[in-house]
């Protein structure tokens, strides 16, 4: 029998996926059809989605929502999605996740504690449903989908990830959405931040968890 704190946790839960169930569906369509994430019916005092990636060339995007964002009921949704081989897109991933919220604001070099121009906060990596789907039997074969949440400096406009263009947002918060060929641990694409005149200031490589920048103050003489 669970304890009434268990109880109470669980009951929690169900409501997190229930809140979940109903608030990513809509996200979803919108973000794969080209359109603007937040549904125009959807109040953002109520719902407001913060950060969203779409690799329509992979098949692959991520968004999240925020619930009662700036209050103490506040809860945060990540949903990874999938195109699946019949060309329908399915949620693969995600979930409820511990969050402060709506981020913000967005900081520059060296001030309130922004070191680097790109700040890797989560990444993870999981075998392709999609993959695993159509062929069950050769698992080893399935691609990685991984997803990045990054906090870029404000000295950086855009990304390019790969060679995909990825603006970032005024607050400075970055999902990402992108995929890995099979291997024994997933290779996340180049991401370059760059300034408004197109200049590079600095590059995250695949499996390094400090970007350049940082690397360039940590190896510099005392």
């Amino acid at each position: 029998m669970l304890t009434a704190q268990q109880e109470q946790q669980r009951q929690l839960l169900i409501r997190r996926q229930r809140r979940s169930d109903r608030l990513l569906p809509p996200v979803v369509r919108r973000l794969v059809a080209g359109r603007d994430p937040q549904p125009p019916w959807l109040p953002r005092r109520l719902a407001t989605v913060v950060a969203w990636d779409l690799d329509a060339d992979a098949g692959v995007a991520v968004v999240r929502v925020v619930w009662r964002p700036g209050s103490a009921q506040a809860e945060t949704f990540d949903g990874v999605v999938e195109r699946t081989p019949a060309g329908t897109w399915q949620e693969t991933g995600g979930g409820g996740i511990d969050d402060a919220g709506v981020p913000g604001p967005r900081r520059s070099l060296g001030r309130d504690g922004q070191v680097g121009v790109i700040e890797v906060l989560t990444s993870n990596g999981l075998l392709s449903w999609a993959a695993l789907a159509s062929r069950p039997s050769r698992a080893h074969e399935a691609s990685w989908v991984g997803t990045t949440e990054l906090r870029v400096a404000a000295e950086a406009t855009h990304l390019l990830v790969g060679d995909r263009r990825v603006a970032v947002p005024p607050h400075g918060t970055v999902l990402l959405a992108w995929t890995s060929p099979p291997a024994a641990v997933p290779r996340r694409p180049l991401i370059r931040a760059m300034a408004p005149d197109g200049t590079e200031v600095s590059r995250l490589e695949p499996h390094d968890a400090l970007d350049a920048h940082t690397l360039r103050l940590l190896s510099a003489p005392s």
